[in-house]
């Protein structure tokens, strides 16, 4: 490989191919062990590799190359952390018999709110029901999760998942908790108005916050981090804990 800018590579994602055998790798080993294959190398420690059966993961046209892994019982696009290997067409004997796979959900696909699959060719997607699903890509889209629109909703939510005895008192104090932090939030959002202030989060900001540590309330300055209750100067919020010293002392939880 490498021989033009134009070469087309002969594997894509996906595809399952096998590394030449060790009868290769001892008949061109040099001194060292390595394997000198036009811009790359098969290292000695890929000895172990020899014979193996690898999935395309990744495609370098201008490189020439491809990144690989050991194939599992699945079809992965997961950036793996052990396993990988870069190889070009010298390495690789050709394309492997594989059976065909399933599908593993890996961390990369719950991050990305959307991925797409490729389908190797000679394969097929089948659901859950042995079904042929007539697609040569499927899409994988995260879920929304749907929040609650009222305090009511997430009430019936909860009782769903606390639904147990004491569950009425648990409601009691929740319902008091809400209240005093929604009175909390007013009186700082009054302030805010009344300073034409507000906190940012994407550049560097002197604030001072009120904040609850290990049970105790305290007035930390920062440049960065967020907290529900912060203002400009560190008087201001000397006067807000003082003012409403039994509203936060009651809400001290949430700090």
């Amino acid at each position: 490989m490498g021989e033009t800018d134009t070469k087309t590579s002969k594997y894509k994602i996906g595809d399952f191919v096998r590394i030449k055998n060790n009868e290769w790798y001892e008949n061109n080993k040099g001194e060292r062990g390595d394997v000198i294959c036009g811009n790359i190398a098969f290292f000695k420690g890929m000895q172990k590799f020899c014979g193996r059966t690898v999935t395309i993961i990744d495609v370098d046209e201008v490189q020439h190359r491809y990144t690989a892994v050991l194939k599992k019982d699945y079809f992965s696009i997961e950036n793996h952390t052990a396993d990988v290997m870069y190889l070009n067409d010298d390495m690789i004997e050709g394309f492997a018999n594989c059976e065909p796979f399933g599908l593993r959900i890996t961390n990369e696909m719950k991050n990305n709110m959307t991925t797409v699959v490729t389908l190797p060719e000679g394969y097929e997607f089948k659901d859950e029901n042995g079904c042929v699903i007539n697609a040569t890509k499927i899409t994988i889209e995260k879920k929304h999760l749907k929040i609650p629109d009222t305090y009511e909703d997430c009430r019936k939510e909860l009782k769903n998942i606390l639904g147990s005895p004491g569950i009425d008192d648990f409601y009691r104090r929740l319902d008091k908790d809400i209240s005093e932090l929604k009175k909390l939030i007013i009186c700082r959002n009054a302030v805010y108005e009344i300073l034409n202030w507000h906190p940012t989060e994407s550049i560097r900001q002197e604030k001072y916050h009120i904040q609850n540590s290990c049970g105790f309330i305290v007035i930390n300055k920062s440049d960065y981090d967020n907290h529900l209750l912060q203002f400009p100067t560190e008087e201001i919020a000397e006067k807000f804990y003082e003012k409403y010293k039994p509203l936060i002392m009651s809400c001290k939880e949430f700090l």
